[in-house]
Order: structure tokens, then C-alpha cells, then sequence
């Protein structure tokens, strides 16, 4: 059994010097694979000793949280001047509402975030929280691509296809990092990633896939939380890590389909069938950033760096017809959690939109990379550190694929609008407030559905949509 200890030392005075794991109650700390095709007694060997390893620091307390008390620093000490290093963390479809409210949506399908996120819970309450982000699109292709280049997926030149190869001419953020003499660093666990296929690498000086992946275009068989968790201590072991400034992008895959069962994971008292499935995968994701997490607080270089976490986009389990994501931007695809542990920044939670769209400069920020005017979004750290915090429009974007329709929303305030076909041609208005669910569209009738068109109109010439140069459209049934 692993003994935990909690430090009530307010975040912003300790800086970054924290470890947050966190075990559900009564689970062990061995790590198992869980897979189909088995463990090999190195790999339980190995796990055992990592999990001896990770809790020979810690000491108990009764809520399952963690903070060891290394590199603490006191009350009151500033945080260490100059660039941060930053590590992004997302977590493939992870719902907003797997850790928070959305509207009046009970948390997590019903059950207590605490135990099947118990990692995710500790580390929301010591961060800045995101309660209504969204991501950039429905699915990983689009949104990760438009993280990347800091635009709209559908601005940025590509293929066209499903599973889409951007093209040189895009800039990346890691481009943009390197340039400015940050190490930028990239651990992933899904086929699609791949050097060559995506076109997502460029840029970074390390981009690692989990080798011997099952390549499968329709699900991911796959269970690697563990071995990801395991490449990411392997990049932050390098010597570069220690020697400049550093960004670690590592996207957790296990919350996707198939939902794996995991034998150790808590048993829901609501969720049935798949709900409870996807929550066993999320508790497996969150034992090993737990690891990692504690992994990182042990370096010499834990207290400057910056962690943020959230999701390439949400899943859906039935809602309007759906399930999985893609193909749609319903609420249910594209909120995503986001939380910011930076260094000096006060907890808080912030309940108005916000956008993937503002990752890109916000990351530069913290690593001290000027500003450039390309980007569509704006960086956050003020309203991290902070500033007020005031309304904006977000957008989100499907761009037609080989396998999709275009779509588009708009969301201000508590009214969604969303637009179906090339030409905009089908609207859907919804009130967030009164329908977090998005079950009954505004009537016709309703002004507020005429003036939330007529707002999408006027603002959807801001954006510089790039035809596709591979086009062979197949739109899926419907």
C-alpha cells in the first residue's frame, strides 16, 4: 500500500516544486500492462521496481492526494526568473465532464471524479482550471494539427484525408520553439504519429512513437499508458533537458476506443457498459501521470516548469446518435478539460470560454519566445498569473475531409452556433445555459437564433480557409 502525505503550502508560494500522484483507494502501485497479448516478467519486474521506486518518498494521508516535500520552497519565495520549461499533457477523448460540471451534467458520468482521476483531481485544485474549453476540433488529426500551427485546422494546407498528412508549409510550434533554441521533444503512442504520416513532427528534435504499435484505422487495440509514461523519463533523462530551455508534448491514448478493462481500477457506482470501461481507462492514464509527475518533481529543474493538461477532444456515448467522436462538433466532442500549473500563478477556476486556439502563443510565452503575429490566438499568462478575465467568441472547426462533412460552431457566451455544409447551409442555434445537452435546437422563431446566425456571418469572413490539395471526398453515411 502506498503512504501519501498532503502539504496545504499554497501553490504559488511553492512554485512548481510538487509531485500530485494519486492511487485509488485500495489499488496497488504495480504497474500492469493489461493488454491482450500479456506482460513478459522483465516488464513486471521493471514495473515493480519503477512503483518501489516512486513510492519510497511518499507518506500517507486520507484523501489520496499526493505531494512529496521535495524542492519546496517557503512561504512567500518567489518563483525563479527567466523561461519555464513546459510540459503539455493530453489525454486522448477525454471528456470536459469527466472532471467537472457541464451545465447542469453531472461529473463523470455520475461517479466522483476523485477516484477514477484521483491525479487529475489533486493537481485541478492547486491550477488554473479551464471549465469551458473546447477544443479545436472533433477529432485528433484536426485538433492536434491546428494546436500545432497555432491556426484553424481548416487554414493550414494538407492532404485532405481522415487521417491527414499536413504539409512542409505549415509552421509548427515546435518549428517556432526550435528556432528560438528550445528543445522541443514529442512521446506518442498511436500509429497515426508516426514519422512521415502525419506531417506533425516537424520541428522537434525528439519525436518518439512506442514501438511495434497494431496499426488499425477504426480503433485503438492498444493499451500504453505505462510505456508512454516510461519514453517520456527516458526524453527527460537526456542531456539536452538539462541544459536549455524544453518542451515535452506526450499524449496519453488509453481513454480512446476499445475501452480496456483494467482488473485494479475502481468499480463505478452509476456508470454501466462503456461509461464504466472509459473510466477504468482514464484511472489507468491517471496512475502513470501520476509517475511521471513524480518522476519530474525529483529533477533539479521541476521547480521551472510549467505543466498544463487537457484533451485532443471529448467522446460522445450515444448523444445524438454518436459515438466515439469525429464527424460532429457537439459539446460532448470538443469541451476537454484544461488545467495550468505555472509557476507563481495562483489557483483558480475560470468559468467562461476559451480556446485551444490561444495554446500555441500562451506555451512560447512561458518559454520567454516573443510573440509573433501569425498566430490566431493570444497567449493566456497574464490570465494565468492573474489579470481579469473577460468574454471572448470561440470557434471551433471541421473542415471536410475524405470521411466528413464540414462543420463549424460559434460559441459566445452561453449560445452555440453551429453550421453544417460547405456553404454553411444548415444552422443549429442552442442555448448552453438552458440545454447543456444541445437536445432542442432554437426555434425559428426565436430572435436570438436569427441574431446568432447573423453574428456567424459577420465573422466568418476572419478566416483563411486552404483548400486540400489530395481530393477525394467519400462522406460517411449518415
Amino acid at each position: 500500500m502506498v503512504r501519501i502525505r498532503v502539504d496545504d503550502a499554497p501553490l504559488g508560494a511553492r512554485g512548481l516544486g510538487l509531485v500530485l500522484c494519486a492511487v485509488a483507494a485500495g489499488a496497488s502501485c504495480e504497474r500492469r500492462p493489461n493488454n491482450d497479448r500479456g506482460a513478459s516478467n522483465a516488464s513486471d519486474v521493471a514495473s515493480a521496481s519503477r512503483a518501489e521506486d516512486s513510492a519510497s518518498f511518499v507518506d500517507a494521508a486520507p484523501d489520496g492526494t499526493f505531494l512529496s516535500d521535495v524542492a519546496r520552497a517557503s512561504p512567500g519565495e518567489s518563483v525563479e526568473r527567466g523561461p519555464l520549461n513546459v510540459l503539455y499533457l493530453t489525454i486522448d477523448s477525454l471528456r470536459s465532464d469527466a472532471l467537472h460540471p457541464r451545465g447542469s451534467l453531472p461529473v463523470a458520468f455520475g461517479e466522483d471524479p476523485a477516484r477514477f482521476a484521483p491525479t487529475l483531481a489533486a493537481l485541478a485544485r492547486r491550477a488554473v482550471v479551464y471549465t469551458r474549453a473546447y477544443a479545436l476540433s472533433s477529432y485528433t488529426s484536426m485538433s492536434v494539427g491546428g494546436m500545432y500551427g497555432g491556426r484553424y485546422p481548416g487554414e493550414l494546407a494538407r492532404d485532405g484525408y481522415f487521417f491527414g498528412e499536413y504539409r512542409s508549409s505549415t509552421r509548427f510550434l515546435a518549428e517556432r520553439l526550435s528556432s528560438a533554441g528550445v528543445h522541443t521533444m514529442g512521446a506518442h503512442a498511436h500509429f497515426y504519429f508516426r514519422r512521415g504520416s502525419s506531417g506533425l513532427e516537424q520541428g522537434f528534435a525528439r519525436w518518439e512513437i512506442i514501438p511495434g504499435l497494431v496499426r488499425n484505422n477504426t480503433t485503438d487495440v492498444e493499451v500504453t499508458s505505462d510505456r508512454l509514461e516510461a519514453l517520456c523519463e527516458r526524453l527527460l533523462n537526456e542531456p539536452e533537458v538539462r541544459a536549455r530551455p524544453w518542451f515535452l508534448h506526450a499524449h496519453f491514448m488509453d481513454p480512446h476506443d476499445q475501452y480496456r478493462p483494467h482488473r485494479e481500477a475502481p468499480t463505478p457506482t452509476v456508470a454501466r457498459g462503456a461509461r464504466a470501461l472509459y473510466l477504468g481507462e482514464l484511472w489507468f492514464t491517471d496512475l502513470h501521470i501520476a509517475r511521471l509527475l513524480s518522476f519530474i518533481e525529483r529533477q533539479p529543474w521541476a521547480r521551472r516548469t510549467a505543466i498544463i493538461v487537457s484533451a485532443d477532444h471529448g467522446e460522445a456515448f450515444g448523444e445524438h446518435g454518436h459515438f466515439r467522436h469525429g464527424f460532429y462538433l457537439w459539446e460532448e466532442l470538443v469541451r476537454v478539460p484544461w488545467m495550468f500549473v505555472v509557476p507563481g500563478a495562483p489557483a483558480r477556476v475560470i468559468d467562461v470560454a476559451r480556446s485551444h486556439i490561444d495554446l500555441a502563443p500562451t506555451i512560447m510565452d512561458l518559454l520567454g519566445v516573443p510573440p509573433q503575429g501569425d498566430l490566431a490566438g493570444v497567449s493566456l499568462r497574464d490570465e494565468l498569473m492573474g489579470a481579469p478575465v473577460r468574454e471572448r467568441v470561440v470557434w471551433v472547426d471541421l473542415p471536410q475531409t475524405s470521411d466528413n462533412e464540414r462543420w463549424r460552431a460559434r460559441v459566445e457566451g452561453d449560445v452555440s452556433t453551429i453550421a453544417r455544409g460547405d456553404n454553411d447551409g444548415t444552422f443549429y442555434v442552442y442555448d448552453l445555459r438552458a440545454d447543456p445537452e444541445q437536445r432542442s435546437p432554437l426555434a425559428r422563431t426565436d430572435p436570438r437564433r436569427a441574431a446568432a446566425i447573423e453574428r456567424y456571418r459577420q465573422e466568418r469572413g476572419q478566416f483563411r480557409d486552404v483548400a486540400p490539395d489530395q481530393w477525394r471526398p467519400t462522406p460517411r453515411a449518415r
